[in-house]
């Protein structure tokens, strides 16, 4: 995703926030898949960790504009690694 428009001020933050809690909820539900296709007990456990905390990305609205848009882009790289697995 290109995060341009998220940058752009005449975005409103509760767009920038909503974009991030969806980001959020893909890149869990990438962690949970690979939690279930784990092969061994520490890959799975390391792989439910990273899903909840990616989970509890989506309630820190207290964020800044730029902190959420940092937050929206290493969780797209996750994402993307997790993909390329």
């Amino acid at each position: 995703m290109d995060t341009t428009d998220l940058r752009d001020p005449a975005t409103p933050v509760d767009v920038v926030f909503e974009v991030l809690q969806n980001t959020a909820t893909r890149t869990a539900a990438a962690y949970m898949r690979a939690a279930e296709a784990a092969t061994t007990p520490e890959e799975k456990d390391d792989a439910k960790e990273k899903m909840i905390r990616a989970w509890q990305v989506k309630r820190r609205r207290h964020l800044t504009r730029d902190e959420m848009i940092t937050l929206i882009e290493q969780l797209q790289e996750e994402r993307d690694r997790l993909r390329g697995a």
